[in-house]
Formats: C-alpha cells, structure tokens, sequence
C-alpha cells in the first residue's frame, strides 16, 4: 500500500481564472559593437613605416629605463647596450637590411636627448611624482580609451608636466614650422592625457610638452588652452 501511494503522481497545478501569461522578457541580443580598446591609432595622424616606429618603441623603453637612473649613467653608450638595442628590433620585427638604420637612430635619439637641456631638465632628479610609460583608461562615447603617457612629474614651481617623446625626423629646413605642424597633429593626443590626470590631480596646473631628441625641438602649452611656446 506504502509502494502503491508513493506511485501516486500529483496532479498538475491549475490556472487560476483570469490569468495571462506576464511579457516575454526582451530578447537577448549579441553587443555587437562592445566597448573595445582605443590604441595608439587613435592618434595616428602620420604615415610611418615599422621600422619608424620600432624605433620609437626602443627609444621610448630606454627614457623609461632612465626614468629610474641618473642620465649620466645612461649617457655613455656601451656595446652591451647596443646588442640589445639590436635584438630588441629583431624581435620587434625591423628587416635586416634597416637594420643598421634603425640602430643609428635610436643612439643619435638617445645621445641628443642626453646632451640637450631640455632634455636632461625632464630628466632632472629634482623633480617629482614621477612616472614613465604610465597606462590610463577611460570610457568615452561606449568605448574604452586606453592611453599610455611617455612621461609626468611636478616640476620645483609645482607645475604638473605631461610630455610626449615623439623620435620624428624633418627632411626639410623649416623645422620651427615642421614643429608646429606636429604640436597641432598630436594636440588631441596630449589633451586627452591632461583630461585624465586632472581627474586624480587637481591641485597642480597642467602642461604639456611634445619634445623631438633628432631635432632639439620642444613645444609646451598650458593644457585646456590651445596655446604654444
């Protein structure tokens, strides 16, 4: 008798007068256009070739590595340092036959910035808060900004700098317009850096500063307003 009640199979639960099935729920639709990352093509104005910007790559990794060093230790160019410049661009992807090429540039850019006084000044152990190569992301218009500073600190007058170390090189001889031309094209660039930073520092006036080692060539501007110097 036990056997046969727990056999039993109630019976289905009945619908109460009146009721109607609630809305269906929205549909599930694929996010076709996700949020992504905004990489340095963000900004890219110029056409450059990979060996150009490997160049730029290697040259910006060892302002990096000064960043925790005294330039006059990095200033004096040995042989060690030369070997992995030259395997860094193999890895990177530069042909052999620019090889040479390559290597040339990323000392003379390292060389100059060394000899230059603007150069040692954003070096300048004086200064503070500093950092290299410092990643921000932001969302901007359903997409994720992702931004890489070459290099911030806060100067002994308590100004806050954000400079952008750019390894281009001028063919022509008007460099002071080439310069100009440059310091429009990266305009954007530089201005969405100081956006961030303002958020996390707002007691110190922003800068901005694109500096060119191949050329000795500097432009600044207060951040928010359009000018140069």
């Amino acid at each position: 008798a036990a056997a046969a009640a727990a056999a039993v199979v109630p019976p289905p639960p009945r619908l109460v007068d009146g009721w109607s099935a609630p809305p269906a729920a929205p549909a599930v639709v694929p996010l076709i256009d996700a949020p992504r990352a905004a990489g340095p093509s963000e900004f890219e104005f110029e056409w450059v070739t990979a060996a150009t910007r490997h160049v730029g790559t290697v040259v910006h990794e060892e302002l990096e590595r000064a960043s925790g060093q005294s330039l006059a230790a990095l200033a004096g160019v040995g042989a060690e340092r030369k070997s992995q410049w030259r395997r860094r661009l193999l890895e990177l992807g530069v042909a052999d036959d620019e090889l040479g090429r390559a290597l040339a540039r990323v000392e003379r850019a390292l060389e100059a910035t060394f000899a230059d006084p603007r150069g040692r000044w954003l070096f300048d152990s004086t200064h503070t808060k500093v950092a290299a190569e410092l990643d921000l992301s932001s969302l901007r218009g359903g997409r994720v900004l992702a931004l890489r500073i070459d290099r911030t600190f806060i100067d002994a007058h308590g100004v806050r700098w954000i400079v952008d170390f750019k390894t281009s090189v001028h063919e022509g001889t008007d460099v002071e317009d080439f310069l100009d031309r440059e310091r429009l094209r990266y305009a954007l660039q530089l201005e969405a850096y100081a956006e961030l930073i303002a958020r996390t520092d707002e007691r110190h006036p922003i800068r901005l500063g694109l500096y060119f080692p191949l050329l000795a060539g500097w432009r600044e501007w207060a951040a928010g307003s359009g000018s140069t110097r």
